[in-house]
């Protein structure tokens, strides 16, 4: 997705918790981007709807004691990372290993069955 996508998702995520949500930095250094986001909700209903919206990302919460807000910093990892951080997340988790190693399986029976037929 291109960075004002991201943006735009994460500022609409935001905004579903609180109206006054706003985008206040953005950086994308090679394939990682940053966002920065202000709110006047807890940062608990902000951290949930970033974390809903954006699996793989690394969710972090703020206060500023200054002015009162509170914010969120999102840590969106690059294709590569991504990658790794679902395959972590399916190894972590029984039913989607049990998943994976069923279609395994049938990809080996469909072979057989097919090499079965051709050789028959």
């Amino acid at each position: 997705m291109p960075l004002e996508g991201l943006a735009r998702s994460a500022e609409e995520a935001c905004r579903a918790v609180d109206d006054s949500a706003r985008l206040a930095f953005v950086s994308q250094l090679h394939d990682r981007t940053m966002l920065r986001l202000r709110s006047a909700k807890p940062v608990e209903e902000l951290k949930a709807s970033l974390a809903a919206r954006f699996p793989l990302a690394r969710v972090r919460t703020f206060s500023d004691c200054l002015d009162g807000t509170a914010g969120a910093e999102l840590d969106l990892p690059g294709d590569d990372e991504a990658l790794v951080l679902a395959r972590r997340r399916v190894a972590a988790r029984p039913l989607l290993r049990a998943l994976r190693w069923l279609s395994q399986l049938c990809l080996i029976m469909a072979i057989l069955a097919h090499f079965n037929k051709v050789f028959a």
